[in-house]
Formats: structure tokens, C-alpha cells, sequence
């Protein structure tokens, strides 16, 4: 996950998540994809805009990006989920 604005330090970021973390956390199995989309329920744009999206072996799971940030300690809600590295 990253988030960036040019001329913000406290606003470049970057976290890494175990996949096995968060597939036990979510209940998910084997995490096999995450990402962030358009959440249709909120009035913001961009990646304030945005949810999860965590696809596992037994269950799919969408969680707003504010209820991601809380759980994970996450530095704000304007984040956007760049990858999963398996392992």
C-alpha cells in the first residue's frame, strides 16, 4: 500500500502486510488477491474514495479504506493497495 503528495512528507508512505496476516485476520484462506476500488457509498474522490477489496481460497472480504486503516495502523485513509508479494 503507498500514498503520495508531492510537497507532503508526512504524506509519502509505504507499508507492507503479511498476506498470512491478513488472510487469518479476515478469515480468508489463502489470500490470492487484494486491491482497492471505487467505494460507490462514499461522497469522496480518489483514493479517499476507496475500499478493500481481499480475495481468499474461502472467502471474499470488502472493508472501507478507514476500517483497513484502523485495524492496520494504517498513517491515513487515502491509501491505494499497489500489490501482493506471495509468501
Amino acid at each position: 500500500m503507498s500514498a503520495e503528495r508531492p510537497g507532503n512528507s508526512s504524506y509519502l508512505w509505504t507499508r507492507s502486510i503479511s498476506a498470512a496476516d491478513l488472510a487469518s485476520r479476515y478469515g480468508l484462506g489463502t489470500l490470492i488477491t487484494a486491491s482497492s476500488e471505487a467505494d460507490p457509498n462514499v461522497a469522496h474522490e480518489g483514493v479517499w474514495d476507496n475500499r478493500v477489496r481481499l480475495v481468499g481460497t474461502k472467502a471474499t472480504v470488502v472493508v472501507s479504506n478507514w476500517g483497513f486503516r484502523g485495524a492496520d495502523g494504517l498513517n491515513s485513509s487515502g491509501f491505494a493497495i499497489t500489490g501482493v508479494v506471495p509468501g
